[in-house]
């Protein structure tokens, strides 16, 4: 039994973390190989590639510490770089979005004389050039990965849908990506089975593609259904008109699990399931009359109202920056703390020390903190301009900006006894699962 997932987003990890804590404990194979996976995740291109290092060397490449041709720099802050030769741009270093992890290089793009995307070199969390992706007419065109000596060991040509792979002094050439990893499967000795896997995509083609290889035998995958449709998508009416070696579905999102079933209006032996998520939560607090912001922007909308409204809540707003004078002039106020350029260790004793965060900051998320808020059992509030992470936010603690007197009143009405009940409204919401429903449901999948 194994997981099969493209990529290791949020939903991924959630999902493994889920079966994890309910008892599930199989092998985690990841097809789209960023270079920071954790080191107990497998994935085709680290079995290829063979990409070891020694401790001392297991650190990733800082964004100053990419060697650069002499007169280029880079102009970084702690959204990305740029990479210039004089006034002339020349690339643009993207970071790695691990958590805790502080500039260091993920990938960097290579732009052209008209400033196009020509190259993208893929660093992994060892600070090795483990891949490159060549482009042409604007088209991705190769993609290419090397083992730590910078040999190429495998080359995807993504116009012609083959695959070359040097392994075992020996040249391999795939018609498709999914005959590649098939290769992957016999080789690493995968026992393939019994695969959960939560796309209809490649690892969906990749179940067809053992039944096809081995007709004789008895496969029973399960797919974990995370997005959102109005209509059941192709591939899924397929699977369940088919009857093949899919043989359960489980969807993850209740509302979605409900539009599914008023769709199967036909005959199938594909059982459908709902199941939510199991989270990680830390340990929870008695409530205190404290709220949270995390903000890489002085933009916070109705900051200056909900201070002077809420004078028996005390505000602790922290930016990984220096922050701007609007937001310092804040400091001055008798129920604001401010904490500029705050490192990881304080983002974690401020978790401890307050009861609610406010989504309420303009501009990008900051590490995907309300995730963190959710997990840290802080009750979140957002306006439905600055909501960064519906998923963990009750739809009903969200207002439009011009209600923010809402919010205000909302505020005023919490106490010790009814945040709890609050809170548990927000975890179900997010689709919280218990672990006897996790065995139950999965144990007759």
């Amino acid at each position: 039994m194994i997981n099969l997932f493209e990529n290791y987003r949020s939903e991924e990890i959630d999902l493994e973390t889920s079966l994890k804590i309910s008892g599930f404990k199989h092998k985690t194979i990841v097809l789209q190989d960023d270079g920071y996976l954790p080191e107990d995740i497998d994935s085709p291109i680290r079995f290829f590639t063979q990409n070891e290092t020694t401790p001392n060397e297991n650190i990733p490449l800082f964004f100053n510490d990419l060697k650069l041709p002499a007169h280029w720099e880079v102009q970084g802050n702690n959204g990305g770089a740029d990479i210039f030769e004089g006034y002339k741009q020349k690339g643009k270093i993207h970071y790695s979005n691990r958590k805790d992890d502080f500039r260091f290089i993920q990938s960097v793009e290579w732009w052209n004389e008209q400033e196009k995307q020509r190259a993208i070199d893929l660093y992994n969390q060892h600070g090795q050039r483990f891949g490159h992706k060549t482009f042409s007419d604007g088209g991705l065109s190769l993609t290419t990965y090397f083992d730590s000596n910078g040999k190429e060991v495998i080359v995807q040509n993504h116009i012609t849908g083959t695959l070359q792979l040097y392994y075992q002094n020996q040249t391999y050439i795939f018609s498709n990506y999914e005959s590649f990893v098939l290769f992957y499967f016999k080789v690493a000795g995968i026992d393939s089975q019994n695969i959960f896997y939560n796309s209809l995509g490649i690892p969906y083609f990749i179940t067809l593609a053992l039944e096809r290889e081995n007709p004789e035998t008895a496969y029973s995958h399960t797919l974990f259904w995370q997005e959102t449709s109005s209509t059941m998508p192709g591939n899924m009416k397929g699977l369940l008109e088919t009857n093949g070696s899919t043989k359960h579905i489980i969807v993850q999102n209740k509302e979605e699990y409900g539009r599914l079933q008023k769709q199967i209006n036909f005959e199938t032996k594909v059982s459908m399931t709902y199941l939510g998520w199991i989270y990680p939560y830390k340990e929870s607090r008695a409530f205190l009359p404290t709220i949270f912001i995390l903000t890489n922007s002085d933009n916070i909308e109705h900051l200056k109202e909900l201070t002077e409204s809420l004078p028996d809540y005390h505000f602790n707003i922290a930016a990984r920056t220096e922050m701007s004078g609007k937001l310092m002039d804040f400091g001055n106020l008798k129920n604001v703390s401010l904490y500029p350029g705050v490192s990881s260790d304080e983002i974690e004793n401020l978790f401890e020390a307050n009861s609610v965060y406010l989504d309420i900051n303009h501009g990008n998320e900051v590490e995907n903190i309300v995730r963190q808020a959710f997990e840290h059992q802080q009750l979140i509030f957002a306006f439905q301009e600055t909501a960064h992470n519906k998923r963990f936010t009750v739809t009903d603690y969200i207002w439009k900006a011009e209600q923010f007197e809402k919010m205000v009143e909302k505020l005023k009405q919490l106490n010790q006894s009814n945040i709890e009940q609050l809170i548990n409204l927000q975890k179900l919401h997010a689709g919280q699962e218990s672990i006897k429903n996790y065995k139950k449901v999965i144990g007759h999948a």
